[in-house]
């Protein structure tokens, strides 16, 4: 039976331990086999802050030229995004201001399509809004109780409601996803370790849940779903 091979490149192991329990069995029943890579090699594994546009536009490249002819999508933050001119981000405070999340992604398109060529029509970008911890709220109760404290699930519903949704929770750096749930619960712990609360969080969400509270998510879930091999892959 015909597969279609999937990378897709992740900012950090967070992304990787919950990007891999959260999809992969969803995505190989529909004949997609997922692979999580985190972006960098050896110690600069992982994060975008100390990492250039061109560097990264290269190394989704060579992703492209695997001998599997696969397609291959990024998940990185909005959130925290590099800004500076030395490694080649100058355009992202223009963009956020311009075009937003659609601008950056297309801006990322651009950048690989002048590496990799032809092969860059199999590339489905994706930059989440504001960072991955924005799925976790889509069940208040679920993070909650993972995260060691029930009594919270109403301050969490509270957040969600507040920002009128998951993806809406900004990105200040007091106010990101991330940074609120640290401070509701301080042993909130990053990684795909066995420790780490990431792979916990996504055994117990409900992607169907996620989906419906995380609209931009559920949209590039369904252009990634669309890449079966038995549906003519395309990328929108």
């Amino acid at each position: 039976m015909q597969r279609t091979t999937l990378f897709l490149v992740a900012e950090g192991q967070t992304e990787n331990g919950f990007l891999t329990r959260l999809l992969a069995e969803h995505l190989g029943l529909r004949g997609i086999d997922l692979h999580v890579p985190v972006i960098g090699a050896g110690p600069r594994k992982g994060g975008m802050k100390f990492r250039s546009f061109d560097d990264v536009c290269k190394e989704i490249s060579r992703f492209l030229a695997d001998r599997r002819t696969p397609w291959v999508t990024t998940f990185f933050d909005y959130y925290g995004l590099p800004t500076g001119a030395q490694g080649g981000w100058n355009f992202v405070n223009d963009e956020k201001i311009r075009r937003g999340v659609d601008g950056l992604e297309a801006r990322l398109a651009e950048g690989v399509r002048s590496v990799a060529g032809e092969a860059s029509a199999r590339f489905c970008p994706y930059i989440q809004m504001h960072e991955l911890e924005a799925l976790f709220f889509a069940e208040p109760a679920t993070l909650a109780e993972v995260l060691g404290d029930p009594a919270k699930e109403p301050t969490i519903a509270k957040i969600v409601a507040s920002a009128a949704g998951c993806e809406a929770i900004n990105d200040s750096p007091t106010t990101a996803p991330s940074k609120r749930i640290q401070t509701l619960f301080p042993s909130y712990i990053k990684g795909r370790s066995a420790a780490a609360h990431a792979p916990r969080l996504a055994h117990k969400l409900d992607l169907d849940v996620v989906r419906r509270a995380c609209p931009r998510f559920h949209g590039w879930l369904t252009a990634l779903e669309a890449l079966s091999p038995a549906l003519a892959p395309t990328c929108p």
